[in-house]
């Protein structure tokens, strides 16, 4: 069955906005920053009690409206105040049994751990959200920890506008640092099959490597497909001019025709392993053409 979340009269489950949010905010739990009041915290002696507020837990939204008061079981253990969802509940159209507050008890000597299952790819199972830890003395809460983190997502925005902008900078360094690096030439002529003549430039500067290649070809090539080897079998172009990879280009060229420039020729430019170049071309006039192509690549580390 296909689902169309986001499409015209379909539904869009609940499920699958938990998924997108989720991914939005790279897994992150937290209190969404500067709500109301952040569901902030105060406690009495036996009682811990969450204000107004709104907070993320593995893509779902939860808001708090007005307080909400936990009482606390005074039995000495250590004790995390915690958000929990478990999927296995029913919510209804008024009441949302899938989430609660929830005091998880450890014991007399350390704090206990919290269930934390995968509830974003999975349709049940219990995650539980930590919002403060403390101990349940008999005489009253002590050593009251808020643990609440905090999602800003103006800052979520800043962040990624500041990891682009350093990647930004350190492309431009590269360019830099590439244009001051000396530049290594080398030039060859090969004929294909039809005894066309390609002259081929190669030309690398740091890791850049580009390749300048012109024809001119024979009346008798015309009409017809040519698949031709240009000569550079292994070993015949130097290393620091061959691909990181396969390099593999088809386009469409402008090809001199008389006094007008047409697209005639498609042309399939590969580097293959054995580093050589092969040139296919059709072409579909009847005067002599001029063909040139141009390609950029990474070379192998030399």
């Amino acid at each position: 069955m296909i689902l169309g979340q986001t499409y015209d009269e379909q539904l869009f489950k609940s499920d699958m906005f938990r998924l997108f949010i989720n991914t939005f905010a790279d897994g992150e739990n937290g209190i969404i920053n500067d709500y109301k009041q952040s569901c902030n915290l105060s406690n009495t002696t036996s009682t811990i009690t969450i204000s107004d507020g709104a907070f993320l837990l593995q893509g779902g939204i939860i808001q708090v409206q007005g307080n909400e008061t936990i009482t606390v079981d005074l039995d000495n253990s250590y004790c995390i105040l915690a958000f929990e969802i478990d999927l296995l509940q029913e919510n209804t159209e008024t009441e949302f049994n899938q989430g609660k507050f929830k005091i998880i008890k450890g014991t007399t000597t350390e704090y206990p751990t919290l269930q934390q299952d995968d509830i974003v790819n999975n349709a049940t199972g219990i995650y539980q959200m930590e919002f403060a830890r403390f101990i349940a003395s008999g005489s009253g809460i002590t050593g009251f920890t808020d643990k609440r983190t905090f999602i800003d997502f103006t800052t979520i925005f800043e962040n990624i506008n500041t990891q682009v902008q350093a990647l930004i900078e350190e492309l431009e360094e590269q360019i830099q640092e590439a244009g001051n690096l000396p530049i290594d030439e080398n030039e060859y002529n090969s004929n294909d099959s039809d005894g066309n003549t390609f002259n081929i430039k190669f030309r690398r500067q740091g890791s850049i490597v580009s390749l300048h290649i012109t024809a001119t070809l024979l009346s008798g090539a015309f009409g017809q497909r040519i698949a031709g080897q240009l000569g550079f079998t292994d070993g015949t172009v130097p290393e620091k001019y061959r691909p990181r990879e396969i390099i593999r280009s088809k386009e469409n060229y402008a090809i001199n025709s008389g006094a007008s420039m047409q697209i005639l020729a498609y042309l399939s430019v590969l580097a293959n392993t054995n580093n050589s170049f092969v040139i296919q071309y059709n072409n579909i006039d009847t005067q002599t053409q001029y063909l040139e192509i141009n390609l950029m690549y990474f070379g192998k580390e030399v």
